[in-house]
C-alpha cells in the first residue's frame, strides 16, 4: 500500500487512502471524488493500490468507463451518511511538512464546535453550510447541509475555515 510514517504521505495521502479503502470495503454504492481540478460523480471504487484509486464511473444512458485517481490529488470524497467511518486518531508529528501544515489545522478543527455551521473552502470545493463530524489524522469529516451527504476532506488541502453565510 506504500510507505507510511516515513514520508510526507503520512499526513495527507495515507489518511485519504485509508478512508477510501474503508468506503470500498463497506459498500458498492457510488461516491463523488473531488480532486484538485474537478469533481467526478457516480464513481464506484473497485481497488486501491500503490496510492492509486481504481474505479468505474457511470453516466446517463448506461455508459460506464474505467477511471483512475492518484490519491495525492484527491481533495475530498463525498459519500452517503449511512456509511460508518472511524478515522485514525490525530498524532503530533515531530518534524516535516505535517508539523507546519496539517498539525495546526487539525488542532484548530478539533477546537471548533461540532454543532456550529461553518464554511470550509478547499482545493476545487466550497462547503458553505457544513458541520464537523469527526477529525482524525489528516482528515476531517463534515456533514454538508446542502447535499445531505458527508465529505472526508484532506486537511492539507483546506484553504479557509470561516463562519457559514446564509443561503
Amino acid at each position: 500500500m506504500g510507505v507510511f510514517d516515513e514520508s510526507k504521505c503520512e499526513c495527507c495521502v495515507c489518511p485519504m487512502q485509508r478512508v477510501l479503502k474503508k468506503i470500498m470495503e463497506q459498500t458498492d454504492q457510488t461516491v463523488s471524488i473531488i480532486t484538485t481540478t474537478n469533481r467526478s460523480d457516480d464513481v464506484t471504487i473497485t481497488d486501491i493500490k500503490d496510492f492509486i484509486l481504481f474505479g468505474t464511473q457511470s453516466f446517463e444512458g448506461g455508459v460506464i468507463i474505467d477511471v483512475y485517481f492518484p490519491i495525492c490529488n484527491v481533495s475530498a470524497v463525498e459519500f452517503s451518511p449511512s456509511l460508518q467511518l472511524q478515522l485514525t486518531p490525530s498524532k503530533d508529528n515531530l518534524k516535516g511538512e505535517c508539523t507546519c501544515c496539517e498539525d495546526p489545522a487539525n488542532k484548530l478543527l478539533n477546537r471548533l464546535s461540532r454543532s456550529e455551521m461553518f464554511s470550509i473552502s478547499y482545493l476545487d470545493g466550497l462547503l458553505n453550510q457544513a458541520t464537523i463530524v469527526e477529525v482524525g489524522e489528516g482528515i476531517v469529516i463534515i456533514f454538508d447541509a446542502f447535499s445531505g451527504n458527508l465529505q472526508a476532506i484532506s486537511i492539507c488541502q483546506i484553504n479557509e475555515i470561516g463562519p457559514a453565510t446564509p443561503i
